[in-house]
């Protein structure tokens, strides 16, 4: 796979409108570089605080789980087998770095109970729930994936969305209660195959976010079976529009694709998205600004079915 221009490892209650803040600096490949350099430290220091035998977690890595999880890519699939249906993944954030001033940061919603808000939008319904972790990407705070968890009390499948960069990321987040976790081919490079095999120790899935037919193949060979298609370049933070579209024909129809990367509220590219193949799109920075007019749009693309002729029409 290319070199990329962001540093890889293998080189080093409901939710209100959030209050106005300053100017949030953009966010460029610089500052996502310094962002998995904080987090490699943060690892290994949670490595370390999890290193002894009385560690769930390192218990966790230490034995392969004694059955596979699949719940997350199972609730994707929600067609017959010739209709298409859409299915819906909600990413619950406080921000996003993207999409303000000059594709800077910008703040989308004010809570403290994770738990409400997941609870409150997987009644919508959605069809899974995403929590994003990270507090400098999109305001995560401590506590989020467990209260989010414990509000789904398995009644939808979770996934933890963080800078994973680690296998003791990811058995704390199975351990919190996450079916699956995001997995970035851009920040992972070489060693997402050892988190893929992390995932499958754990028991969760890895759902790996990709934005280049490099990143696809790349992915595919290393052994995924749940690919996260992003408009959204992470190293650069350049939004490409249709992107998805481009790299879905590089997708064999057993693997799970979803669609993400600020596709916004148009009605019509979600249903190119599902004529062109994808079980479902993440709906993220659209839902927490406006829940309103997201739980409409979440509505209308739950409610889109498309046939066989359909999907043929498409390309």
């Amino acid at each position: 796979m290319r070199t990329r221009v962001v540093a890889l490892l293998a080189a080093a209650a409901a939710f209100q409108p959030a209050p106005p803040r300053r100017r949030a600096v953009p966010l460029r490949a610089a500052s996502l570089e310094e962002a998995v350099r904080r987090k490699l430290q943060e690892a290994q220091r949670l490595d370390a605080r999890h290193a002894g035998p009385d560690s769930d977690a390192r218990l966790r890595l230490g034995y392969v789980a004694d059955r596979g999880n699949v719940r997350f890519s199972a609730a994707l699939r929600r067609g017959d087998g010739v209709a298409r249906k859409v299915a819906v993944v909600a990413d619950i954030k406080r921000r996003s770095p993207h999409g303000g001033p000059d594709n800077g940061a910008q703040e989308l919603a004010s809570y403290s109970d994770c738990g409400r808000v997941v609870s409150d939008v997987k009644a919508w319904p959605v069809d899974a729930l995403c929590v994003s972790l990270d507090g400098e990407m999109w305001g995560g705070v401590d506590g989020d994936l467990v209260a989010a968890s414990k509000a789904l009390n398995n009644s939808a499948p979770l996934l933890a969305k963080d800078l994973i960069v680690h296998p003791i990321q990811v058995a704390l987040a199975a351990e919190s209660g996450a079916d699956a976790v995001w997995l970035s081919a851009t920040i992972l490079g070489g060693a997402l195959p050892d988190l893929l095999d992390a995932c499958t120790v754990a028991g969760v899935e890895g759902a790996v976010e990709v934005h280049t037919p490099n990143e696809v193949q790349f992915a595919l060979e290393a052994g995924a079976t749940l690919l996260i298609c992003s408009d959204r370049d992470r190293a650069t933070g350049i939004l490409h529009r249709h992107q998805c579209l481009g790299l879905k024909g590089l997708i064999p129809p057993n693997i799970v694709a979803l669609a993400a990367g600020d596709l916004g509220g148009s009605l019509a590219d979600v249903r190119a998205l599902a004529a062109a193949g994808f079980d479902g799109v993440v709906l993220g920075r659209v839902l927490m600004a406006d829940p309103g007019a997201a739980r409409a749009f979440v509505e209308e693309c739950r409610a889109l079915e498309l046939d066989a002729v359909d999907q043929l029409a498409w390309g």
